[in-house]
């Protein structure tokens, strides 16, 4: 019975050491051959600095003495010397007929819409164009907090906005209308005066007191004064209808570290952001660099686009893009250098290590940004069509022992 117990005892303390070393030489291999992948991700990374500041544009604004006034230009259109922008009425009467014969005008413009079924694209553009100046009209009113404004640019807005399906027109209807509009413009006002454009240009209704500022008197301006100078809004005059923008270039007086100033060079194009009033960069020139004073400086770019997108800009902030950098994100791990100075990473298609060669794009903290290379000796165009450049959605080896090309892994 002893023996037995013995012979049981040795056995299970063999087997338990078996066990022991099966496990210890599984663990020893895996941590030899074990890899730690990250996504291969296309990421963009910008150098930018900070400004701040206020639009200038030459602007000229129009007034009349006239109680009564219809504006007929819309908002952000491009209007020649004498042409008219509005309709002064001596009485109540006649500004309720000329109201009357623009609610008839869109009236028929939709019914002649809907009796056409925009059928053709020339039809969806051109009630394109007309939807969105009705927008950027609406948007002036709600910014004037101008209530008998809001009315009219609310019609336009809803006459051109509608659900073809949900209404119907006759012909007949469409007839009544017109008959009603030549009626109403056969009527003789004398008290009716148009109101022209003294200059040519970008007209709108959008009035801030900003409107005496110019552009060149802004030069060598330190941040202190442009500060008070945005300060200086004065008191819109209540014969004020609107103004014109007579230049073709739009300027941004702007305040920026020094720092980042200094990156910049007058008389070059620089490309910034208004991310929170515009949407896309706009291309400018740098018109003026003021000198530095206590870590700021003031600075002016000009600008040719963007001009009816951007009138109710004034005082902004912005991003000045300096560099911009493209390439797909690789831990600083994961790459590694050859004899003769080639980059070069590893990657997992299915259980298939490959080799692929890859050069610095831009430096950071843990990762560079990287794009494909040719491998050594081969033409630049090499890699091009190829399964064997560096893309995103690839698996980066970023760690693991005895990796080659074409090592398949267990």
């Amino acid at each position: 019975m002893k023996r037995t117990d013995t012979f049981t005892k040795i056995t299970a303390v063999l087997l338990f050491t078996a066990i022991l070393a099966y496990i210890g030489v599984y663990l020893v291999r895996s941590a030899a051959d074990s890899v730690q992948t990250a996504p291969a991700v296309a990421s963009t990374l910008r150098e930018t600095g900070a400004a701040a500041g206020i639009i200038i544009r030459d602007e000229l604004v129009i007034e009349s003495d006239k109680e009564n006034i219809d504006v007929t230009a819309s908002e952000g259109e491009r209007i020649a010397k004498g042409a008219v922008v509005a309709m002064a009425y001596g009485s109540d009467s006649a500004l309720e007929r000329a109201n009357r014969i623009r609610e008839l005008e869109l009236e028929i413009q939709r019914a002649e819409t809907l009796l056409s079924s925009l059928t053709t694209a020339e039809d969806l553009t051109t009630r394109d164009a007309a939807v969105r100046s009705a927008v950027l009209g609406l948007s002036a009113a709600i910014a004037r907090h101008d209530l008998s404004e809001l009315d009219r640019r609310c019609l336009s807005l809803r006459s051109l906005v509608f659900n073809e399906e949900a209404e119907t027109i006759t012909q007949a209807q469409l007839d009544s209308l017109k008959f009603e509009l030549a009626g109403l413009r056969s009527s003789y006002s004398p008290d009716t005066v148009e109101i022209a454009a003294q200059s040519s240009g970008i007209f709108s209704t959008i009035l801030d007191g900003y409107e005496h500022l110019k552009a060149e008197s802004l030069a060598g301006f330190s941040p202190d004064r442009l500060r008070e100078l945005m300060e200086d809004r004065r008191v819109v005059s209540p014969k004020a209808i609107g103004k014109l923008i007579c230049s073709f270039d739009w300027y941004f007086a702007a305040i920026m570290p020094a720092e980042d100033a200094a990156r910049l060079r007058e008389d070059r194009t620089a490309v910034l952001e208004f991310a929170r009033y515009y949407s896309g960069p706009v291309t400018t020139r740098v018109v003026d660099i003021g000198r530095p004073e206590k870590g700021e400086c003031v600075v002016i770019f000009a600008c040719s686009e963007a001009m009816s997108e951007t009138l109710a800009m004034r005082q902004v902030s912005a991003e000045v893009i300096f560099d911009e950098y493209s390439g797909i994100r690789v831990p600083k791990k994961a790459v590694r250098v050859e004899e003769d100075g080639s980059l070069y990473v590893f990657t997992t298609t299915g259980m298939l290590v490959e080799k692929k060669y890859v050069e610095i794009v831009y430096d950071a903290e843990d990762y560079y940004l990287m794009r494909p290379a040719p491998p050594p000796g081969t033409a630049s165009d090499a890699i091009v069509g190829t399964s064997s450049f560096l893309r995103e959605g690839n698996r980066i080896i970023v760690s693991g022992k005895n990796l080659y090309d074409g090592k398949v892994l267990e």
